[in-house]
């Protein structure tokens, strides 16, 4: 079992633990990525970016690797560009180093469109 989770909530450092079983005892845990949006301005120049919500997505990972997702917002108001899911892939290969990240821009860029398409759907009903 893994164990993917935003440590301290909203500090941008995505942490995994392996475990017996989905309840634990899970190993000490290992930072494997610092999302690069925190702490960043957002699009309205005023506010803070902050990433939060990692999740695994071992229904959708490839072999070798598991998708992990997270979410930006900022501190104030929100706005397309900055309020929406970034994946990464953390490599599950043997001799790769475990927080090795793949790209994967092609996914984000759909998911984007789809978001915006939605967005924009909702708010003409």
């Amino acid at each position: 079992m893994i164990l993917v989770y935003m440590h301290a909530c909203n500090s941008g450092d995505l942490m995994y633990a392996l475990g017996d079983s989905p309840i634990g005892p899970f190993s000490e845990p290992v930072k494997f990525f610092t999302a690069p949006e925190n702490g960043q301005p957002a699009a309205n120049g005023m506010d803070t970016l902050y990433a939060y919500n990692a999740k695994a997505h071992p229904a959708l990972s490839p072999e070798g690797a598991l998708l992990v997702s997270y979410n930006v917002n900022s501190s104030g108001e929100q706005y397309t560009t900055d309020y929406h899911p970034r994946f990464i892939y953390l490599s599950l290969t043997p001799g790769e180093e475990p927080g090795q990240q793949r790209s994967v821009s092609r996914l984000q860029a759909f998911l984007q469109k789809v978001l915006r398409f939605i967005l924009r759907f909702s708010k003409r009903h």
